[in-house]
């Protein structure tokens, strides 16, 4: 494993990450002056349905073909493709069917249609989990890259030529059809794997059994992720669920381009170190390093100028929002930073730890949502639970993932302290000059930057002697190293 491919491959993956939030950068401040809260709204709440049938189609194989099995072995990989590509076409007639019931529960006609247009998408990304499984596999990230960029840039550009011409909620339901039908196409001309018509349900018995574990964890996360959702549409109504929508995509920005790009590189290359664990622990600690480095001072002073930042970029109708996302910054920071975890199960072969975390937050967090239902009918109400929730579950989180690693906590816990004094200084600086000088919306913005930007500076020189040293013990030829033995 090479420290400059893993940088190499994050960077690209990271690219297109970049890319799609550039997109989504110029294109959401137009959107949103041409949609309404209830056009996001509706496809908010159309979503957890695909969603969720999008993961039953992935059932986990394109993970485990990755971790263990060679393209050589046609067989394993060609049963594994007509598996995922038959339930996702077995699933779309099901969604037409359910679509005029999800339409009355929630008093929205257009539902029916919206849901059984989007349907579609689920037997699209059925076909490519597997070409997509062998293009990461056979680490071809800048081709992966390409295709993620090519399909962000016309679905965007779809959706906004829909909004100009008053397409309404239909501009986001193309963006999506078009994003996914560009990608299927696009992958399928790049990836090494072409299907055989061969099926031996014996030949992936091994990937079934490492699949239950990884489907039922994604569908028991999704389900609960989505029930706030659903309950908010329910309960308050699709504008509410609109708010909702919005701050949480900007929640999950660290994620999509930092944390997301580094986990899908890196599962890859631990995966030919597995049974290496010092080596495992290593690449993990230095992870965690630079995530808290990149993640808690930017997401900790946007959630400080969040008015001023959503006032300029979405404007002011969205400032509800904005305070959404400063009640979630902790728990998405949280939750960027501590994502690697999971990723480290699979690769050690310990999907059951992954579920066992799902099954246990899940509760917590349902409870968390319905007493917040229960004392007021208010948006802010839920951000505030679901806060609570992931601060409450993450002792034993870090509990299981450092016990597997063979971690003492305060290992773990020094790779996070200097990013965790030094941003609250830098909070301090904001709301002082701000309050001295009583900044504008843009020179406030500019501040917020400035000050995630030195901290970030900063934070990168006291810890500099412990980059050096961790990134050359990366850059050692782990697989020379002696196997260490795997937790039961």
């Amino acid at each position: 494993m090479s420290l400059r491919r893993i940088v190499t491959g994050t960077a690209l993956v990271s690219s297109a990450s970049l890319t799609r939030l550039l997109a989504q950068f110029i294109a959401v401040p137009i959107l949103s002056r041409l949609l309404t809260s209830t056009d996001y709204g509706l496809v908010a709440i159309a979503s957890p349905l695909i969603l969720f049938s999008m993961l039953i189609t992935d059932a986990g194989l394109g993970m485990s073909l990755v971790r263990s099995t060679p393209l050589k072995d046609e067989t394993a990989w060609s049963t594994s493709f007509w598996v995922i590509f038959s339930l996702g076409g077995a699933i779309v007639p099901i969604l037409v069917l359910l679509s005029p019931l999800v339409a009355y529960t929630f008093g929205e006609p257009k539902l029916k249609l919206i849901v059984t247009t989007l349907s579609l998408i689920i037997a699209a990304q059925a076909a490519a989990v597997i070409p997509g499984a062998a293009l990461q596999q056979a680490r071809q990230f800048s081709t992966i890259a390409a295709i993620e960029i090519s399909s962000t840039v016309l679905g965007v550009a779809t959706a906004v030529t829909a909004a100009f011409m008053g397409a309404g909620v239909w501009a986001l339901v193309a963006q999506q059809i078009t994003f996914f039908f560009t990608r299927l196409l696009v992958t399928f001309v790049c990836s090494p794997f072409r299907p055989r018509l061969v099926f031996d349900l014996a030949a992936i018995k091994h990937h079934l059994v490492f699949g239950r574990d990884v489907l039922s964890t994604n569908l028991i996360a999704q389900l609960s992720g989505s029930v706030d959702n659903l309950a908010l549409g329910g309960v308050l109504g699709p504008t509410s669920v609109g708010f909702y929508t919005i701050a949480m995509q900007f929640i999950r920005l660290p994620t999509m381009v930092i944390t997301g790009p580094m986990q899908y590189v890196l599962y890859s290359h631990l995966a030919t170190v597995k049974e290496n664990l010092p080596a495992i622990r290593r690449t993990f600690l230095l992870a965690t390093r630079v995530l808290s480095v990149l993640v808690v001072p930017s997401m900790s002073l946007v959630a400080a100028a969040h008015h001023s930042i959503f006032k300029i970029l979405l404007s002011e109708k969205w400032a509800q929002s904005g305070t959404i996302f400063m009640i979630l910054a902790a728990a998405g920071a949280i939750q960027a930073m501590m994502a690697l975890g999971g990723d480290i199960m699979l690769v050690l072969g310990r999907p059951d730890l992954r579920l066992r975390m799902t099954i246990e937050f899940s509760p917590i967090w349902l409870g968390a949502l319905l007493l917040s239902l229960l004392l007021s009918h208010d948006i802010h109400w839920v951000a505030g639970a679901y806060t609570f929730a992931v601060l409450l579950y993450v002792p034993r989180t870090l509990s299981l993932v450092l016990s597997l690693l063979q971690c003492r906590f305060a290992t773990y816990l020094e790779t996070l302290v200097v990013p965790a004094l030094i941003t609250p200084i830098a909070i301090l600086v904001y709301s002082e000059v701000n309050r001295t000088f009583a900044l504008q919306k843009f020179a406030d913005v500019g501040l917020c930057a400035l000050l995630a930007f030195a901290t970030m500076v900063v934070c990168v020189l006291v810890q500099r002697r412990s980059f050096i040293d961790e990134s050359a013990l990366l850059s050692l030829p782990f697989g020379s190293t002696p196997a260490v033995q795997k937790q039961s």
